[in-house]
């Protein structure tokens, strides 16, 4: 009789570790916990033409008591199937650029099932001319963050953003 007691509680002792080790890994897969009060989004086809592979983009809007936006979190979900090694390793270079500017902030993060690119700019940090000058290779001349000489009002900010669809919190 103590014999099965022990083992009943080995045996849940077991399953109740492995349920919660499932439960942590689900959990693992969803990385954007960022505060926002607005957030934009758009599904992008990769730029391989034989491929299926989306990419969703996420834009998180955090603004300030005036409703002029103070972090803007730019963020691109790969399929981990899309996202080669050398995908990554080409990315983390442009990244690195991004990263010599005060204020912008860069991450890679990799999953099981996706990977997550991410670029954050801090409008309260950010000097817009080196923004420009050190990025100017990398950046689209006619990008909201080629364009901006200052802070943006919410309204101004989310109506440059012509391919996002953008949903207050």
């Amino acid at each position: 009789m103590k014999k099965s007691i022990i083992l009943t509680i080995i045996i849940s002792i077991i399953l109740t570790i492995l349920i919660g080790v499932m439960l942590t890994h689900r959990t693992q897969d969803k990385v954007s916990n960022y505060d926002y009060d607005y957030l934009c989004t758009y599904e992008a086809d990769s730029d391989e033409e034989s491929s299926t592979n989306k990419i969703q983009k996420n834009l998180y809007i955090k603004v300030d008591n005036d409703s002029y936006v103070d972090t803007a979190i730019y963020e691109s979900v790969y399929t981990s199937e899309y996202f080669s090694l050398a995908t990554q390793n080409l990315i983390q270079e442009l990244l690195s650029m991004y990263d010599e500017v005060g204020g912008v902030e860069t991450n890679i993060i990799n999953n099981k099932k996706n990977t997550y690119v991410t670029i954050k700019y801090d409008y309260n940090k950010i000097d817009f001319k080196e923004l420009k000058n050190k990025l100017s290779e990398v950046i689209d001349k006619e990008s909201l963050q080629y364009k901006m000489n200052n802070k943006l009002k919410v309204e101004d900010y989310t109506r440059e953003l012509k391919e996002y669809s953008c949903i207050k919190k």
